[in-house]
């Protein structure tokens, strides 16, 4: 039986998967339950122009090659976002705590694929994953590995915002243009 997810914790369990991701070649962080803000609440009002995307969207359950989905593809899919602020100097303790997450992550039943980006301006990470069902991820949210990203929280970020949206096959990849649309709006967590 699975344990039962409520919202908030539902909310929680994106800010850390997109923390998580984020490792794989960029920087971000993730909230944490009772987690306090260090920034000023300005954060969120930088506009990261100067995003810097690592790579293209890749991960088992898409092919790089064809830019398609591995397989029939689902009716639909689970795409998460977040926008991460790291906090000054706390860099290295994210890559440090984060790296087993992304392992978890790329081999985690349902997990189709990521995208990353990073902004030097804003000190942050912007994330993109999709999954092929909320069960999916949310299983990912409980591995040990994430839940060691989600005790770092308070350490490494000052502020997380995040969102979740179904996507039909057509609509995957998704961008992050797109993601800044969902995000619009979405207050952040802590």
């Amino acid at each position: 039986m699975k344990p039962a997810i409520s919202f908030r914790s539902r909310e929680l369990a994106l800010a850390c998967i997109g923390a998580a991701v984020a490792l794989s070649g960029c920087d971000g962080s993730a909230a944490s339950s009772g987690s306090t803000s260090t920034g000023t609440g300005s954060e969120v009002q930088c506009v990261d122009d100067d995003l810097m995307v690592s790579g293209e969207f890749s991960g088992p359950g898409w092919d790089s090659a064809t830019k398609s989905l591995v397989g029939t593809p689902k009716p639909s899919y689970v795409v998460a976002t977040t926008l991460i602020f790291l906090k000054p100097d706390a860099d290295d303790t994210f890559y440090k705590v984060s790296g087993k997450a992304i392992g978890a992550a790329s081999a985690a039943p349902g997990f189709v694929g990521m995208m990353v980006g990073t902004s030097a301006k804003c000190h942050s990470a912007r994330t993109l994953t999709v999954w092929e069902s909320a069960d999916a991820m949310l299983d990912f949210v409980m591995t040990p590995e994430h839940s060691a990203c989600i005790d770092a929280a308070d350490e490494v970020s000052t502020t997380a915002t995040l969102t979740d949206w179904t996507a039909k096959p057509a609509d995957l990849p998704p961008t992050f243009e797109e993601a800044r649309t969902h995000l619009d709006g979405v207050s952040p967590l802590y």
